[in-house]
């Protein structure tokens, strides 16, 4: 999976790039540093992300985006499809 691939799904890039290293288990904090942005900027990022896809967490995040790319099939996000 790459950022781009990430970008499929609706996001914006500096959006699919915060997306792709969260899926690397990577803190806010790491991800900031990784692409030079703030701390906030990067909740921001995330923010949108949870809103855009309608999810409350990283891991359900990571979930629809592997469901919507179809990489995994499962039933716990039967809505998810690519924009």
């Amino acid at each position: 999976m790459t950022a781009e691939f990430l970008e499929l799904l609706g996001l914006t890039q500096r959006e699919a790039e915060v997306l792709f290293w969260i899926t690397q288990d990577k803190s806010d904090k790491q991800i900031a540093s990784i692409l030079n942005l703030s701390t906030g900027t990067v909740k921001k990022h995330v923010e949108h992300i949870y809103h855009r896809h309608g999810v409350k967490t990283r891991i359900a995040a990571v979930m629809y985006a592997l469901k919507a790319l179809g990489m995994l099939d499962c039933e716990y996000f039967p809505q998810a499809s690519p924009k």
